[in-house]
């Protein structure tokens, strides 16, 4: 029995020739893309986000965060960034509603 992934594999070389040996040659791609072809068991596949806007975006907060700092300055702002989102997501998942003494 020919395997989902050999089919769309197949598909995407006759389309996307130059895109699929990129791919290849990145050793990482068709794992990230497949779960066939990753190490990940199966339940924390399907238990993540089907795309990655999320790590994308907190990615390039974090860029925005540290520039032209030294190591120790870059650590704090971290820290900080990180206590915020903290704060944030406690917020977001948060049952109850807001007032202004919670700001």
């Amino acid at each position: 029995m020919i395997r989902s992934y050999e089919i769309v594999v197949t598909l995407i070389i006759f389309y996307y020739q130059d895109w699929v040996q990129d791919k290849i040659h990145s050793k990482f791609a068709f794992a990230a893309m497949c779960w066939e072809r990753s190490f990940i068991p199966l339940s924390i596949w399907k238990a993540g986000d089907s795309n990655s806007n999320l790590i994308e975006s907190v990615h390039a907060d974090v860029n925005r965060e540290g520039v032209r700092c030294t190591l120790v300055g870059r650590i704090k702002k971290g820290q900080a960034f990180d206590t915020m989102k903290m704060k944030t997501l406690k917020v977001k998942f948060s049952p109850r509603m807001l007032t202004f003494t919670d700001c």
